[in-house]
């Protein structure tokens, strides 16, 4: 009987180390369970973080050729950073009348668009850049393209919207004398648009910030693409309201740009 209550003490025991040395098992596999959700949580997190940086960030530059430039993935074209494939074309401001020599006008456009070598996208948004620095500088969005190869290129027409009658000082500027009344400035055209372009006013630059043998008197428009008060384009002519040549300065040389279908 002694004998028999023994082997039940033992059975007892050893069922209870098993109990025992399960527990700690299960309890051994949850934390590691625990600990390999929460190191993949850190992953994903890292992983989501990382993705949200790219997305806001500027990638590193991409080089090709010599021009060198960066842009923000899913970016507006008002991300771009300037290069040697930007295109700074010239225009005219055209005011419609609606009854000749009454200087009552119907409509304004950007008209006689040169300096696009590319096709542009229907909808695609243009800076238009006034020489005349009392008129704004305004976005406006292509309606149509043509292909022509004449003037010995192969180039490409742009037609803008008309500029709105919300920008009124394009409808009530005065026009210099030596123009038609109806044509009031030159314009540069500016894609894709830069979007910390500026017009530089008043300012006289050294000749070291210039091209070689073009002088103050004859800029009518500087600009300035990254905010160090220093000319990054510059329109050249002989009056203020005239456009002749336009200079882009990439990684600071100044380029003298052909102007296809000019």
């Amino acid at each position: 009987m002694k004998l028999k209550e023994n082997i039940m003490k033992s059975l007892q025991i050893m069922i209870k180390s098993l109990l025992i040395l399960l527990v700690f098992s299960c309890g051994s596999d949850k934390t590691k369970k625990l600990n390999k959700n929460e190191n993949d949580s850190k992953i994903v997190n890292q992983n989501r973080e990382y993705t949200t940086d790219s997305n806001q960030n500027i990638t590193p530059a991409q080089i090709h050729g010599s021009e060198i430039y960066a842009t923000k993935k899913g970016s507006e074209p008002s991300d771009m950073i300037w290069s040697k494939n930007t295109t700074i074309g010239k225009g005219t401001l055209w005011r419609k009348e609606k009854t000749y020599g009454n200087n009552n006008w119907s409509d304004i456009v950007a008209s006689n668009i040169f300096g696009f070598k590319e096709t542009v996208s229907i909808g695609e948004i243009v800076q238009v850049v006034p020489l005349r620095k009392e008129l704004p500088i305004i976005k406006l969005s292509v309606i149509e393209t043509r292909k022509r190869n004449d003037f010995g290129d192969t180039w490409y027409e742009v037609d803008l919207e008309n500029i709105p009658k919300e920008h009124e000082e394009y409808w009530s500027i005065n026009t210099p004398t030596e123009r038609s009344p109806e044509f009031p400035s030159d314009l540069l055209i500016i894609y894709p648009v830069i979007k910390n372009c500026t017009r530089l006013k008043g300012i006289q630059f050294e000749a070291k910030d210039l091209p070689v043998n073009i002088s103050n008197d004859i800029i009518q428009c500087a600009l300035d693409f990254n905010g160090d008060k220093l000319p990054d384009a510059l329109g050249i002519g002989e009056d203020a309201a005239s456009l002749e040549d336009t200079y882009v300065k990439i990684n600071n040389e100044w380029i003298l740009i052909a102007l296809p279908g000019c």
